[in-house]
C-alpha cells in the first residue's frame, strides 16, 4: 500500500447508500483521516459551502437531486472548490461513464465493489499529488517574489544609486568654473548641496548593503538588555546635522528610562531610517518628535513629523518590495530607494515587533514601531 501522506487530511464521502458510507467511513477512519458524509449532491455542495477546506471528495455518480457529474461540474466552476480532487465511485464499468467522469473534472474512477487497499492507495496518491502541487505553487510564488526583489535591486543600482553622483557632478562642475568669482555665501550653499547629495548616496548605499545581507540571512539577531534613552540620543546626534541644514527641530523627552531586550544595531537602523525620512519629508522650518510609551506587553516608539504626509495609495506600498515600491523625492528633492522602510519591517519581524503608519497629506505622518517588553 502507498505510504500515507505526512499530514492529516479531510475527506468528504458523497453516496446515497448508507451501507457504502459506513464501509468507506470505516476504511478512512482506520487510516486516520477526518471524514465527512453527504447523502446526495445538494447536501455535498451545502457542506462544501459551510466548510470549503475538504482535501478530497469520494463522489458517487448515481444519486437523487444532483448526480455526481453535475456536482463535479459545479465544483470546477467555483474558485473555492475547483482545486479539490474528485474520485468518482460507481458500480458501472462502462467506458462512456468513465470518460464522462474525467471530462467533468474527476481525477480518478473506482468501481464498486472496491478493494479497501486499492481505495486507500488511490486516495493517498491523489492527496500526495495535491500536496506536492501546492508545494510547487508556493515555491513558484516564492521565486516570483525573489525575482521581484532581484529586479528591484538592479533597478536601484542602475537608477537610484546613480542620481546622487549625477547631482554631485552637476554641482561641482560649475563650482570649479566659478570658484574665483562666487561669494563665500554662494560657495557655502554649493558645498552644502554637495554634502546633502553625498549623504543621500551614502545612505542609499548603506541600505543596499544591509538589505542584501538581510536577504542572504547573514545578519544575525543578537538581543541584549538596552536602555532606550542612550540609544535614541545617539541616533539623534547622528542625524542632527541633517536636521539643522533644513531648520528642523528634534524633540525628545528623555526623562523616562525604559529598558528592552532587543538587537541594538537593528534598533538603531530602524530609528535612524525613520528620523531620516521624517526630515526628508518635512519642510523648513519643521519639527520631528520622538515619543516612547509603554503599552500592553510592548514598548512603542513613535517618530512624528510636521511634513507633507503620505497618500492612501502610497501608504499601502510603503513596506513592500516589488515593481511599485514607494519611493518619493523629499521637500528639497532628496532622492531615495524606498528600501529603508522595507528594512525596518524586515528587522522588526525578526525582533518580534510591528510597524504601522498614520498620515494625512499636508499635515504630517506618525510612524510607530513596537518591541516586546522585557
Amino acid at each position: 500500500m502507498d505510504k500515507k501522506p505526512e499530514k492529516s487530511f479531510k475527506i468528504l464521502v458523497v453516496d446515497d447508500n448508507p451501507k457504502n458510507i459506513q464501509v468507506i467511513g470505516t476504511i478512512l477512519r482506520e487510516a486516520k483521516y477526518e471524514v465527512g458524509f453527504a447523502m446526495d449532491g445538494k447536501q455535498a455542495l451545502d457542506m462544501l459551502q459551510d466548510s470549503p477546506d475538504y482535501d478530497l471528495l469520494l463522489l458517487d455518480i448515481r444519486m437523487p437531486v444532483l448526480d455526481g457529474y453535475e456536482v463535479c461540474r459545479i465544483m470546477k466552476r467555483d474558485d473555492r472548490y475547483k482545486e479539490i480532487p474528485v474520485i468518482f465511485l460507481s458500480a458501472s464499468h462502462e467506458t462512456e461513464n468513465i470518460i464522462t467522469a474525467f471530462d467533468t473534472g474527476g481525477v480518478d474512477y473506482v468501481t464498486k465493489p472496491f478493494n479497501a487497499n486499492e481505495l486507500l492507495a488511490r486516495v493517498n496518491t491523489h492527496l500526495q499529488l495535491k500536496q506536492r502541487t501546492l508545494e510547487v505553487r508556493n515555491y513558484a510564488l516564492e521565486l516570483e517574489k525573489l525575482n521581484a526583489t532581484k529586479d528591484k535591486f538592479f533597478s536601484i543600482i542602475a537608477h537610484d544609486l546613480r542620481n546622487p553622483f549625477e547631482g554631485i557632478l552637476m554641482i561641482t562642475r560649475p563650482l570649479l568654473e566659478n570658484l574665483s568669482s562666487w561669494s563665500a555665501d554662494e560657495l557655502n550653499k554649493q558645498i552644502e548641496m554637495i554634502i546633502s547629495a553625498t549623504e543621500s548616496g551614502n545612505k542609499l548605499l548603506e541600505n543596499l548593503l544591509i538589505w542584501s545581507r538581510s536577504q542572504t540571512g547573514s545578519i544575525a539577531f543578537k538581543p541584549g538588555d538596552l536602555y532606550l534613552e542612550s540609544i535614541i540620543l545617539r541616533c539623534i546626534d547622528s542625524i542632527r546635522a541633517q536636521a539643522k541644514a533644513k531648520n528642523i527641530r528634534i524633540d525628545y523627552n528623555a526623562s523616562t528610562k525604559i529598558k528592552v531586550k532587543t538587537d541594538e544595531s537593528m534598533f538603531c537602523h530602524i530609528l535612524r531610517n525613520l528620523l531620516t525620512n521624517a526630515i526628508k519629508f518635512t519642510r523648513n522650518p519643521g519639527t520631528v518628535t520622538i515619543l516612547v510609551e509603554k503599552i500592553t506587553g510592548a514598548i512603542a516608539v513613535s517618530v512624528i513629523d510636521t511634513g507633507i504626509g503620505i497618500s492612501v495609495s502610497d501608504k499601502s506600498r510603503l513596506f513592500r518590495i516589488d515593481g511599485n515600491i514607494c519611493s518619493r523625492k523629499g521637500t528639497q528633492n532628496e532622492t531615495g530607494s524606498g528600501l529603508g522602510l522595507i528594512l525596518c519591517k524586515e528587522f522588526l519581524d525578526r525582533m518580534g515587533g510591528t510597524i504601522h503608519v498614520e498620515s494625512e497629506q499636508g499635515k504630517g505622518s506618525r510612524f510607530t514601531f513596537t518591541l516586546p517588553e522585557t
